[in-house]
């Protein structure tokens, strides 16, 4: 943290920004892993040849990744020895994910997305998230 980082950035989001933003999170985090392939995913429509793509993935992958096996099946793991912001995409991942998921769900659920953030960064204060009815924000502008 520098000096002039006493601040907090607060956020408000559609539903569609806050899934579009996890989406990005999400990739950020997996390139920080060396998970390349699933970073082409969103794509997978739009390719002709994904053998081809995975192959420049993987190309990539060994520039940047030396230490991991020759194919894709391996990759670092989130909490193991990645850079502090493919972490914390991570965390902030989790937090926007899960408050998205109760927005949807209030009774809750099963999957991953209602289960509480695993934090992985070191970054403190730990990110928070809120849900804000429509109305209620329309009153506030």
């Amino acid at each position: 943290m520098s000096n002039n980082d006493n601040y907090f950035v607060q956020v408000t989001m559609t539903p569609e920004q806050a899934r579009t933003v996890v989406q990005a999170l999400d990739v950020l985090s997996r390139i920080h892993m060396g998970q390349f392939d699933r970073i082409s995913e969103p794509f997978w429509d739009k390719v002709k040849d994904r053998n081809k793509l995975l192959e420049g993935l993987l190309m990539a992958r060994k520039q940047c990744f030396p230490e991991l096996a020759g194919n894709m099946a391996h990759s670092h793991g989130i909490a193991g020895g990645i850079k502090q912001e493919g972490k914390v995409a991570y965390d902030l991942l989790q937090v926007i994910r899960q408050c998205e998921a109760f927005a949807r769900r209030p009774e809750g659920g099963l999957t991953v997305d209602f289960d509480a953030p695993l934090w992985v960064s070191d970054s403190t204060p730990r990110p928070t998230a809120k849900l804000t009815n429509v109305l209620d924000r329309l009153a506030d502008i």
